[in-house]
C-alpha cells in the first residue's frame, strides 16, 4: 500500500473482506505503541471466517438433538 499525496490509503478489497467491513462503515483508527489499528466504529460484532466456521460446527453438532418438527415449532409459536 502507498500513502497518496493527500495522505489517503486504499485498503485492498481482500483485507476489507477479511475484516468484515461493509460499504459506508465508519472506521476507527488508533495508534498504540507505533501500531496502527483500524476497526469498525459501530458495535456490531464482526464475524470472521474462523468465527463463522465455529458457529456452523456448533450448529452441526447439535442439529441431531432436535426432535421437533416444523409443525411442532409452528404450533408452539402460535400457542397451540
Amino acid at each position: 500500500m502507498k500513502i497518496g499525496a493527500n495522505g489517503q490509503v486504499t485498503i485492498p478489497a481482500k483485507l476489507v473482506k477479511q475484516a468484515g467491513f461493509e460499504p459506508d462503515d465508519e472506521l476507527l483508527v488508533r495508534i498504540d505503541s507505533g501500531v496502527l489499528t483500524i476497526r469498525a466504529a459501530n458495535d456490531r460484532p464482526i464475524v470472521t471466517q474462523d468465527r463463522g466456521r465455529e458457529l456452523i460446527e456448533h450448529m452441526q453438532r447439535y442439529r441431531s438433538a432436535l426432535t421437533m418438527t416444523a409443525d411442532d415449532v409452528m404450533a408452539m409459536t402460535r400457542g397451540e
